[in-house]
């Protein structure tokens, strides 16, 4: 929750704990000031979250905060380098939780034209230690800007989405290589329009869906792809239209929300602005 004051705005975060509370519960208290939280690692295996932020009045200083949210506790604080982790970057964050570690993929050069390819970062969280190597930039205009991220948390597989050339990008974080590059459903590697944005994890059924916002072109709709953990395209989901084909909301697209057991998911995209449409996979 955001308030202002004359002195410029404040964040406080509140916790509903538990959620049946239905009503707010306790604060969130980050142990530094004026800390705006910019992305959390989606995580249901562990207590422990990994959230991307920056320091308001630092410079923007970016902030990798390791809590158990519930508790009010904190086990570390990772300062980043503002000059790789900066905004416009597009870093994405994701944890995998069985090797203690963050991860954040981003575009080194802002996802230019025909630019540098985009670096995957493994973060540990009790040590600070950072790993990065190369990603896959793929297309005469290269893989551009990093559009979504998501990680197996047990067996590190990571999925990431890129914009500039319609790729889905698997790599294994353990070996820190990659595994393969593939194109999105009636794309090629120039065709940015279809190119998709969110990644969501089912670690449960070791599945990856992509939302995409021109599904086969800009009259077909939009569609969640499914996709294995070696990047085999197993289903295309139809039917939704993304935020209203709303381009400006396309790039912060919410990843879909899913119940692995009963493979049933929920999206943002459609089939109006703000509301969920239900699906199964």
């Amino acid at each position: 929750m955001n308030s202002t004051n004359n002195s410029g705005a404040y964040r406080d975060y509140d916790v509903m704990n538990p959620v049946t509370a239905e009503n707010f519960t306790s604060k969130w208290t980050p142990p530094i000031k004026d800390l705006d939280v910019v992305m959390n690692a989606e995580n249901q295996t562990t207590s422990t979250s990994v959230l991307f932020a920056i320091e308001l009045k630092n410079h923007d200083q970016p902030d990798l905060i390791v809590s158990n949210i519930a508790a009010n506790t904190f086990s570390n604080v990772i300062h980043l380098d503002g000059n790789l982790f900066a905004g416009d970057d597009s870093p994405q964050l994701a944890q995998y939780a069985a090797a203690n570690q963050a991860v954040i993929a981003l575009s080194p050069d802002g996802g230019r034209v025909a630019g540098a390819a985009p670096i995957n970062v493994n973060i540990d969280l009790k040590t600070d230690k950072q790993v990065r190597f190369t990603g896959y930039n793929n297309g005469p205009y290269g893989a551009g800007t990093v559009a979504g991220l998501a990680v197996d948390p047990n067996t590190g597989i990571a999925a990431t989405t890129t914009v500039l050339n319609a790729q889905v990008e698997f790599y294994d974080l353990a070996k820190r290589t990659g595994i393969a590059a593939v194109q999105l459903p009636c794309s090629n590697d120039t065709a940015e329009l279809l190119s998709g944005t969110s990644v969501t994890v089912d670690s449960l059924n070791k599945l990856f869906l992509v939302t995409e916002q021109y599904y086969c072109g800009t009259n077909q709709g939009s569609a969640v792809v499914v996709y294995d953990e070696r990047g085999t395209l197993i289903e295309t989901i139809t039917g939704f239209r993304l935020r209203d084909g709303n381009v400006a909301f396309a790039a912060n697209e919410p990843p879909v929300a899913i119940s692995p057991r009963k493979r049933m998911g929920w999206a943002i995209i459609g089939p109006k602005f703000n509301k969920l449409q239900q699906f199964f996979y």
